[in-house]
């Protein structure tokens, strides 16, 4: 039947064309004859025009009988039924491209001779434009009513087009706009979005009316660090679900090999913190992948200042170490760099120093001559690249503004702290400053316990007794902590035969997140540290020295603890526990793109008002304001102070210098934050794409799986709707009805 409707019951309306007529015979007049002489002229007139005006008549009831009959079909919704080809076989493809964005995809070849293999060129001919390429692919090539959706695989993978999307033009540029990051892979996070996409089984109810068939296609290079992860277990429970689901994988190799020749894995400097006019030292660790020579060049602040050659060999570490004088406080920064090769990401790789001014130590005695040997030490520490200016006091009512102009405080058996001057100490480390705590016997641990009993806790240690007299000895701990790491290999310094006869025996009070840096061989710590603020606060329990007053004639082993002053460790211990007190404040650390980064802060110690951070700025000049993000849900870090900007957090895609923008009063600061890529993504190796058993996993091919071969066309009926037309019709048909009956109106009157 060439006409249907789809509500036919409602052509029932059409009776009410029997209204008008109705009307029509009630409306008639009732005429009665009447005979005048003065009529018989006209009569033959009145013949002539009572024809016409009965047409006119019944033509104007005509009408208003059809309109209700068209209002009629216009609400049934008339059809016309037509023959039109329609596709039959399995529903439309959902293809969810899964694109590796991880470090390796920035190989400028491929190494393994893939067909129209890529040049040294730019990035138009590395890896990563070969993905996008064949991403554009798959795209082109796909049906006409098949859906698109793109995910990058990074250290935080993007869903670029959460789809299933149609608009191939905008998918298309999607792709174009993708560029590779300098990260690592989160194999398991992007396999999980990518079949989460699958699995949601979104369809267009008109073109797909069952569903579409999701496709995920991983498009990479198969690099082994990434993709050594398809094995492990909470990326095969993504699978398994994804086979649960009906979501097929299909693999596109754009590289037969990972290509590399060298990268630096590492650039480290000491010492930890650097003094005006301190020389700077810097160790380059480069690795070779092949058999070769190279050449380190050295940069700081951009500038080369120096190159070594070096042999490289297959598989094998080699360190080129450097001198830089540190010149004039503020942020050097220092960049090594290797010739370039197929993967140029990893040659190059960067660090922060921060110069600062000569220290200003101030050391507290508890007793005549307790700070003694601490002042002396102090006073040398220029030939172990530290320069500080100790002064001496004895103990004294400490306030503020006594310790606002020194970096450092010294306490020397200090017996107790009032809380006035456990509030101005407080305030010095919060501002930045370090604070370290020479323990000896005249310590009262009821006042210190008490003095020092805030949340957060100012030590990292309560006191809470003498140990029994003996013979102890300190153990390294595996130098994990950077205080003890310059003694390692080095037995003659001493650290470790240095002997303890008694210590203050401590617990960490709660909330405290203390450092055990320099352990003792029964367990018990002999210095400890911890993060107050900005500052830092490091713990020593065991001190003495001898008096400079009368009692110093009875001195004896009850109150020398240990001969760490006079010992040759004594030195370059202290050296490393003020540089790691007063260094909290101005460190400026390197970290790896991909990892989740606390934003340095500029320099604090007074500095006057607090610094308020303003912006990023990326190693391309972009801003990054919207990236630095904290947990809570106006992206910033909690802080547990109320008057202090919270820590802000920045998790970096790309390697290079990262620049934090703050401003402190109506000046800005910059703070430069070097970003460093993965080493694991440097290590070279044959694609191995992974497999599983079909359908699961599908070779590289054609972007429409197989069964797409399976679509058939045929003829079909299909209505096409008449009712707007039929409306149209409604609308003229009432205009010429009122238009004509006041023709009609006007003739006869």
């Amino acid at each position: 039947m060439p006409f249907t409707f789809t509500n036919p019951l409602l052509l029932l309306f059409a009776a009410g064309a029997v209204v008008p007529l109705i009307l029509h015979w009630l409306s008639r007049r009732q005429r009665r004859r009447v005979d005048f002489s003065a009529t018989r002229f006209l009569l033959k007139a009145l013949k002539r025009e009572r024809r016409r005006l009965r047409i006119e008549q019944w033509l104007l009831l005509a009408l208003r009988m059809l309109l209700p009959v068209v209002i009629a079909v216009a609400l049934a919704d008339p059809a016309y039924v037509v023959q039109r080809p329609v596709v039959t076989g399995p529903p439309p493809a959902h293809h969810i491209l899964l694109i590796d964005a991880t470090a390796s995809m920035t190989a400028r070849t491929d190494g393994g001779g893939m067909p129209g293999g890529l040049s040294e060129g730019g990035a138009e001919d590395g890896v990563f434009a070969r993905a996008k390429r064949k991403a554009r692919e798959i795209v082109r090539t796909a049906s006409q009513a098949d859906a698109f959706s793109v995910v990058t695989l990074s250290a935080e993978p993007d869903v670029v087009v959460a789809g299933p999307s149609r608009a191939r033009s905008e998918v298309l540029r999607e792709i174009q706009r993708l560029e590779p990051t300098h990260t690592v892979g989160q194999l398991a996070t992007a396999m999980r979005a990518a079949v989460d996409l699958g699995a949601a089984r979104t369809f267009d109810s008109q073109a797909a009316p069952g569903g579409f068939r999701p496709v995920v296609h991983l498009v990479s290079d198969f690099q082994p660090v990434t993709w050594q992860a398809w094995a492990e277990a909470d990326v095969q429970s993504v699978v398994a679900g994804a086979a649960g689901a009906g979501v097929r994988f299909q693999t596109h190799a754009v590289a037969r090999q990972v290509a590399n020749d060298a990268a630096i894995i590492s650039v480290r400097t000491a010492p930890a913190l650097v003094t005006q006019d301190a020389e700077i030292a810097v160790e380059v660790t480069c690795r070779g992948f092949r058999e070769q020579a190279t050449t380190v060049s050295l940069l700081v602040d951009g500038a080369k200042i120096a190159e070594q050659d070096m042999e490289l060999a297959a598989g094998a570490d080699r360190i080129a170490t450097f001198r830089v004088a540190g010149g004039r406080p503020g942020d050097r920064v220092i960049e090594a760099r290797l010739p370039p090769d197929p993967l140029p990401v990893d040659n190059e790789r960067r660090a922060v120093v921060r110069v600062r001014p000569p220290l200003k130590a101030l050391v507290i005695e508890g007793y005549p001559g307790a700070g003694r040997f601490i002042a002396a030490a102090l006073a040398s520490l220029p030939a172990s690249n530290l320069q500080v200016d100790g002064d001496v006091i004895r103990r004294r009512w400490l306030e503020a503004d006594l310790l606002a102009p020194f970096d450092v405080v010294v306490t020397c058996d200090v017996p107790r702290f009032s809380a006035g001057e456990t509030g101005a100490l407080a305030r010095f480390i919060d501002g930045g400053g370090g604070l370290v705590m020479m323990w000896g016997p005249h310590v009262d641990p009821v006042a210190y316990r008490e003095a020092f009993a805030s949340s957060p806790p100012l030590l990292p240690l309560s006191p809470l007794a003498v140990s029994e007299p003996g013979d102890y000895f300190p153990s390294s701990g595996g130098y994990a902590s950077q205080i003890v790491q310059p003694f390692r290999g080095r037995p003659a310094a001493g650290l470790l035969s240095l002997p303890v006869w008694r210590y203050w025996r401590t617990q960490a009070p709660a909330n405290a997140a203390a450092t055990i840096d320099l352990p003792l061989d029964n367990g018990d710590p002999l210095v400890a540290s911890h993060a107050y603020g900005d500052g830092r606060v490091v713990v020593v329990t065991s001190w003495g020295g001898p008096r400079d007053d009368a009692a110093g004639a009875e001195e004896s082993r009850e109150e020398n603890w240990t001969p760490l002053p006079i010992w040759p460790s004594f030195l370059p211990l202290l050296a490393e526990i003020t540089a790691w007190a007063a260094g909290a404040a101005e460190s400026v650390a390197a970290t790896t793109a991909g990892a989740l980064t606390t934003l340095p802060r500029p320099s604090s110690k007074g500095a006057g008002p607090a610094a308020t951070f303003v912006r990023v700025i990326g190693p391309h000049g972009n801003l990054l304001t919207g990236q630095a993000t904290g947990p809570n849900a106006d992206g910033e870090a909690k802080s547990d102070e109320p008057d202090r900007e919270p820590p802000r957090l920045l998790r970096p895609m790309l390697s290079g210098i990262y620049t934090a923008v703050y401003r402190r009063g109506g000046h800005e600061q910059r703070v430069p934050l070097a970003v460093n890529p993965s080493v694991r993504e440097s290590v070279p190796g044959k694609a191995a794409p992974p497999s599983a058993p079909e359908p699961t996993i599908v070779s590289d091919g054609p972007a429409a799986s197989a069964d797409a071969a399976e679509r058939k066309q045929e003829l079909a009926p299909r209505p096409v709707s008449l009712a707007a037309y039929v409306l149209i019709a409604v609308l003229l048909l009432a205009l010429f009805e009122s238009a004509f009956a006041r023709y009609v109106g006007n003739r006869t009157a």
